[in-house]
């Protein structure tokens, strides 16, 4: 079977490795392109993304001819030009036709087989280097389509050990191609390229999203971007004394949802805390944690997190867990907590025109007034009603919580295979090299429950690939907000990827 497979990169790196987890499904057969499921319960290799400093080079061999490239994660679009009866193809970086005389504006100029591999050798990459699409919807615009004409590559598989080249071709007349080679980049855009994991020690974002979006074929700005949303923002200073911003850490207990979310078997779990334990190991000493702190020492009810976290009752309080809008009403919903917004403004609603209700006044409130009176009686409604009342209730800090980089929930993480005994704790979740490598797993693993053999064997997906990634992975698997798609997209335009 070993013949069947394309090796993977294996970089090692003390800062990212904290244990051995089991091998996500093996990619991919050289020329009949299916997927192969787990081969579990063989672990991954003792490898991750290089720290800072390590060199990654671009590619470890090199091609007799000089060919045009793209980048990893990178859009090009090509368009077939006709002169003195001459076939060429042409690139440009944008979804739109330049001012050029000559340009074949059919639908007909790219088939179903526009993209093959190319390349020969060992070390040439078996997986076609890019995706493509015509006829899809634009990057920068949901609801138009790239015109007739059009086809657009994005470079979808790069590792250091293998060269990947396509032959992009049209059958259009005579016919014409061209051989394009996916290419490392050098930075995602030009901020938060570093950080400091939660044992202090400096990594590599950038080499991280690009190392493993190159070898699971999810863009690697797409990463980045998802982190930059899930990850709260720190200012670090590095090795070599200089100081930017980049993405700290991040916990977050979950009081809403997924507290109230645990399968009954939970309560068998190891760190199901119990009333009078956090249960051990207690939970370490990590640096840079930011959203909320690790609770230690004794258990706290749930109650404690919207009366400290949220600004229900004290507006200078963090809003973590709700926010207190200029009117004095409630924002649950920007955190994506909907059943809880619901309750707040049906309250609300009430007082704010209650003719025929039970107070017997015969005109509304103002806004204010009603605001005021809602989260009075939502404070009571939470704390002693909802669930039984919060603060009758055990917070499950350890378990019911998301961490790391992209706030990976631990029953994610464990329905991906991460260890469910007493030493793999939940808060190494929050190492960076456990964190990527599960949800990235994760991510392709949703891409594959709704595209089946064609996330990694198909192109010309039929949502294209922006809203794939937003229906299939960003929203409601990953985030309940509505809103969470078009705030990764908006944040991948400033992760391009760059030379």
């Amino acid at each position: 079977m070993s013949g069947l497979f394309v090796s993977l990169p294996l970089f090692f790196s003390p800062a990212f490795v904290t244990k051995r987890l089991p091998r996500p499904y093996s990619i991919i057969p050289s020329f009949h392109c299916s997927i192969i499921p787990s081969l579990l319960p063989h672990p991954f290799p003792s490898s991750d993304p290089p720290e800072p400093g390590d060199v990654v080079k671009d590619n470890y061999f090199t091609w007799e001819e000089k060919l045009p490239e793209i980048l990893l994660g990178e859009s090009r679009y090509y368009y077939l030009v006709e002169k003195d009866d001459i076939l060429s193809i042409k690139e440009t970086t944008n979804p739109f036709f330049p001012n050029e005389k000559g340009i074949i504006k059919s639908a007909d100029v790219w088939g179903e087989d526009a993209v093959t591999v190319a390349g020969v050798g060992s070390n040439a990459g078996k997986r076609l280097g890019v995706y493509w699409e015509t006829e899809k919807p634009r990057p920068d615009s949901s609801d138009k389509l790239l015109l007739p004409g059009l086809i657009r590559l994005v470079g979808r598989y790069w590792t250091a050990d293998s060269v990947y080249k396509v032959t992009l071709t049209t059958g259009y007349g005579a016919g014409s191609d061209v051989t394009i080679e996916v290419k490392k980049p050098l930075r995602l855009g030009n901020t938060k390229k570093r950080a400091r994991d939660v044992l202090d020690r400096e990594i590599n974002i950038d080499d991280s999203c690009i190392v493993y979006g190159g070898r699971y074929g999810i863009p690697p700005h797409f990463l980045k971007a998802q982190i930059s949303v899930e990850s709260p923002p720190k200012t670090f200073t590095f090795s070599d004394g200089k100081s930017e911003s980049g993405f700290a850490p991040g916990y977050r207990f979950e009081p809403f949802t997924t507290q109230f979310e645990l399968r009954e078997e939970m309560r068998n779990n190891p760190f199901y805390v119990l009333p009078g334990s956090l249960r051990k190991p207690p939970p370490p000493d990590h640096m840079h944690v930011l959203y909320l702190d690790y609770t230690k020492g004794a258990p706290v009810k749930v109650w404690y997190f919207v009366e400290n976290y949220s600004q229900l009752i004290d507006p200078s309080k963090l809003d973590v867990f709700g926010e207190r809008m200029a009117d004095g009403k409630m924002d649950f919903r920007k955190w994506g907590y909907g059943t809880i917004q619901t309750h707040f403004d049906s309250m609300y609603n009430y007082f704010r025109d209650p003719r025929g209700g039970s107070l017997g006044l015969s005109e509304p409130l103002s806004v204010l007034s009603s605001a005021d009176s809602a989260r009075k009686h939502f404070i009571d409604f939470l704390k002693n009603t909802w669930k039984g009342g919060l603060d009758n209730i055990v917070a499950q800090t350890r378990i019911a919580a998301s961490y790391g980089l992209f706030q990976t929930v631990y029953t994610t993480a464990l329905d991906r295979d991460y260890p469910e005994d007493d030493e793999s704790l939940p808060e190494e979740l929050n190492m960076p090299g456990t964190n990527l490598l599960l949800s990235i797993e994760y991510q392709r693993s949703l891409m594959i429950e709704n595209l089946g053999n064609d996330f990694e064997c198909g192109n010309n997906w039929g949502r294209g690939l922006e809203e794939s990634f937003a229906a299939f992975v960003y929203y409601p698997k990953w985030n309940r907000r509505r809103g969470y798609p078009a705030d990764v997209f908006s944040r991948v335009r400033d992760f391009v990827p760059k030379k």
